[in-house]
């Protein structure tokens, strides 16, 4: 009887088990590198804005006037990315950034706006 009841929790344990490693997480989906990626998005006045991450460390961040292709201002940017939670930090001249990856959607808190880039 316990042998019978042991064997019954044993194969509950392995179902359980594979039930378990079947299923996948709700975490965001994180790329392995964001270097040479580009991501472009438009913010409440109309101003699109694309960033152009170069290299491991850096890129480009373009602001282009509403409903034109004027450049209105472009500037340098350093960040950190963690493979692991997506998150990214961004350094904008004297501004600090905190922003999120989540398969092809980029958001940084900016001041209190949340602004969205979509992976071009």
């Amino acid at each position: 009887m316990k042998a019978s009841r042991l064997a019954a929790m044993l194969l509950l344990a392995v179902a359980m088990c594979m039930n378990f490693a079947a299923c996948s997480d709700d975490g965001p989906e994180v790329p392995a590198s964001i270097t040479g990626t580009t991501w472009e998005g438009v913010d409440e006045y109309g101003y699109r804005m694309v960033v152009e991450v170069e290299t491991s460390t850096g890129g480009e961040f373009s602001v282009y006037e509403p409903e034109t292709n004027r450049l209105y201002y472009r500037m340098d940017f350093t960040y950190l990315f963690s493979r692991e939670s997506g998150e990214v930090i961004v350094q904008l001249d004297y501004d600090v950034l905190t922003g999120q990856i989540d398969g092809d959607v980029l958001t940084i808190d900016y001041y209190g706006t949340t602004l969205t880039f979509d992976k071009r």
